[in-house]
């Protein structure tokens, strides 16, 4: 709901780049919902897939938004490696 609340203020501000980036950004949202859910979908990748296009409409979207509010600076975020190291090598795992 608070998401919803706050994408409204998109809507309102951002120019058709933006809004439509906004919509590709909450679509691979609900994708990785799904994953989650363990629903079925018809995209193949899985959930490292399904971040990563999920991490790429967030940066799109990020300096699309930036772009047009005016804000300086184009650098978002350092890169952030997918998977973490911590997560190792789910493929080993028993409970598979």
């Amino acid at each position: 709901m608070r998401r919803s609340a706050l994408a409204e203020t998109v809507w309102l501000l951002g120019d058709v780049k933006t809004n439509t980036a906004a919509v590709r950004l909450n679509h691979c949202l609900w994708h990785l919902e799904w994953l989650a859910r363990e629903l079925p979908t018809r995209e193949q990748g899985g959930w490292d897939q399904a971040y990563q296009d999920f991490r790429q409409a967030r940066h799109h979207f990020l300096e699309l938004a930036r772009a047009g509010l005016g804000v300086r600076g184009t650098r978002i975020a350092e890169s952030v490696p997918w998977p973490p190291p911590w997560r190792g090598d789910l493929s080993q795992d028993p409970r598979r």
